[in-house]
């Protein structure tokens, strides 16, 4: 299957990191046969995606669960902080509305 410069560029990522299907990596290694520019590009990605090691990326661990408690009680807070303010201004306007209307009755 021939492909284009611009679909093989595509597909190398996918092609190194052993994601492409059977089909694309056939196409990308008949590519890279007959391309020597996409061949300097595979080359150049591969030499620099096998020396980045994994010592040079910081380690992903999961985080304790005592973090994950104190986000929960942080969100709690919030959210009944803010329950609070819509229950306190709906109570502003009930009283404003009840005195307007008080008002408006004694005016007539």
């Amino acid at each position: 299957m021939k492909i284009t410069c611009d679909i093989a560029l595509d597909l190398i990522g996918l092609y190194l990191d052993g994601e492409a299907s059977p089909d694309s990596k056939r196409a990308v290694e008949e590519h890279l046969r007959e391309c020597e520019s996409c061949r300097k590009y595979y080359r150049t990605l591969r030499k620099n995606t096998i020396n980045q090691t994994d010592s040079n990326f910081p380690s992903l661990s999961s985080p304790p669960d005592s973090a994950y408690e104190e986000i929960m009680i942080r969100i709690g807070k919030r959210v009944r902080n803010t329950g609070m303010l819509f229950v306190g201004g709906a109570l502003t306007f009930a009283a404003i509305c009840s005195i307007a209307s008080i008002h408006f009755i004694k005016g007539r």
